[in-house]
């Protein structure tokens, strides 16, 4: 594929990191078709799959839990659960009458010919695949033909001009296939999304009806070939996760798929295209993984020291999943502060996706743990005392809301804890959620289970949930900050600049603690669980 001027488009590529120093950079023409296209405007699912059939049979007038499980082949209870989350969406009553939100939001989902856009999305050369981007403007680049017939990027002001030489990456040579309807969705659908960020959140892409597939069309049978400017590059620092990296041509960060894609293809190089690519990937390449390698094994070290002596091995049987939990969390505060203090920056400001992912970790230890203490002392029916039935053989419903709060928060003082400063999320968990978590050990619901612990714990005087009580009074309320803090709840980008991941584990470190004491001394009581 041919390079022009006229044909290098621009999108402001960038680092994986703001104000990374880079100590190689070689600037990249990556060859792309850009089809032209008209799509549906892409709006977020507020509904799962299950959540919005449920919603439309009860809007046809199927409204009981016990007809609903039989006509969709699932249990009642489970339809019961997702009822529970319609109210709490205001979709229905507690009658499971549909509100008037319900069928304007249903109708909202339908997209009419007048929602459409019209833009570009971009094919890859190699691949054949559809970059996750969807643009409505072809920006070019300030770019120029050298002497020699190359590329030269023209960067910097008017005052301070700087001229950059740009590398043209060969023609990928994929057959040229025209994209589906599907594909072109999708690639609009996700555009400004990461795969990180949807695994972590749990969000999907759905599948698109047939009437929002017809609205998508191209404008043209057959692509431009246009070149994205993009750029690979040697980080100053040895510690970075990577040797090296390239810049996703949207301005996303570094892209691992072109990553991938140059070292598929470099040892099928030759030539200057080989040189290139050697010039990036092969002198920084070995030095780097060694070190890396090294440190990796250093911090891996320290976190598993650090697990054992926080949870001693031994307690009682089962305990080694809370300390590989705990351990997991522990590497990852490493892995910052150690990125951190290689980059010489300050460690309360690092990235807010790094600290993300680390506040994950530290709410994935506490879920085991709490996922273990329910497999010992499983709350069984607890949830019922927020149910009730109106006749026999009837599913349950729940208690209303004030009434289900006042029950835990007396549960809560029965077990010793204060119910004044029952943290409202775990006094507010709804009956459906807390049968749920009854019936599910690994739920992964915090909140919940927390109050399903205190229903069963209120009726149970060798509870070890009693002996945290004791030991630790503001227990719930260090758990319920982790919960939160992982959530994004607490922590603002404000907030996480004061060391807060660091007092955060600490507080983690103790729950832990806490928690496992708790167990492994009822259990060497032997004390009757249930």
């Amino acid at each position: 594929m041919d390079w022009s001027p006229e044909a290098v488009l621009d999108y402001r590529a960038r680092t994986h990191r703001p104000g990374l120093k880079w100590a190689q950079r070689r600037d990249l023409l990556w060859p792309v078709r850009a089809w032209h296209v008209v799509v549906p405007k892409v709006t977020e699912r507020q509904l799962n799959a299950l959540q919005r059939v449920v919603l439309r049979m009860m809007i046809a007038g199927c409204r009981q839990h016990v007809d609903v499980a039989t006509l969709l082949s699932v249990e009642p209870e489970l339809v019961a659960y997702v009822a529970q989350e319609l109210i709490q969406m205001s979709l229905i009553d507690e009658r499971c009458a549909p509100t008037a939100r319900a069928a304007r939001l249903l109708e909202d989902a339908e997209l009419g010919a007048e929602d459409v856009k019209v833009g570009w999305v971009f094919q890859d050369t190699y691949s054949g695949r559809l970059f996750p981007r969807f643009v409505e403007a072809l920006p070019l680049a300030k770019c120029e033909s050298s002497e020699g017939g190359g590329p030269q990027i023209q960067a910097g002001s008017k005052g301070n001009p700087r001229t950059y030489r740009a590398f043209v990456v060969p023609d990928g040579g994929a057959p040229l296939v025209t994209p589906s309807t599907r594909d072109i969705m999708d690639a609009a659908r996700r555009h400004g999304r990461s795969e990180m960020r949807h695994r972590r959140a749990g969000l999907e892409l759905g599948t698109e009806s047939a009437g929002v597939l017809r609205q998508i069309s191209l404008l043209s049978e057959q692509p431009e070939s246009v070149h994205l400017l993009t750029f690979a590059y040697v980080p100053a620092e040895s510690d970075e996760e990577l040797p090296w990296y390239i810049a996703d041509p949207f301005g996303f960060g570094a892209s691992s798929e072109l990553r991938e894609t140059l070292e598929t293809v470099r040892g099928q190089a030759s030539g200057t295209f080989r040189d290139m690519l050697d010039s990036i990937t092969g002198s920084a390449l070995d030095q780097h993984r060694a070190n890396w390698l090294q440190m990796q094994t250093l911090l891996a070290d320290e976190a598993r020291i650090a697990a054992e002596a926080a949870l001693p091995r031994g307690a009682f049987a089962g305990d080694e999943v809370v300390r590989e939990a705990l351990e997991k969390a522990l590497l990852e505060q490493a892995r910052l502060e150690h990125a951190a203090g290689a980059r010489r920056i300050d460690a309360r400001d690092l990235d807010s996706r790094d600290l993300d992912f680390a506040y994950l970790r530290l709410r994935q230890a506490v879920e085991v743990a709490l996922g273990l203490a329910h497999q010992i002392y499983p709350p069984g029916d607890a949830w019922k005392k927020l149910a009730k039935f109106e006749k026999k053989g009837a599913p349950a419903t729940g208690i209303k809301n004030d009434a289900s709060r006042q029950v835990i928060r007396e549960c809560a003082r029965h077990v010793g804890f204060s119910a004044d400063e029952l943290p409202r999320a775990i006094s507010g968990a709804k009956w459906g959620q807390v049968q749920w978590v009854c019936q599910t050990p690994a739920s992964g619901r915090i909140r919940p289970t927390l109050a399903a612990f205190l229903l069963a714990a209120a009726d149970n005087p060798n509870h070890p949930l009693r002996e945290v009580a004791a030991s630790h009074p503001r227990w719930l309320n260090d758990v319920d900050h982790i919960a939160s803090a992982a959530g994004g709840q607490v922590h603002s980008a404000t907030a996480r600049r004061r060391d807060a991941l660091s007092n955060d584990t600490k507080l983690c470190v103790s729950v832990l603690g806490t928690l496992m004491n708790a167990l492994g001394r009822a259990q060497g009581a032997g004390r009757a669980h249930g």
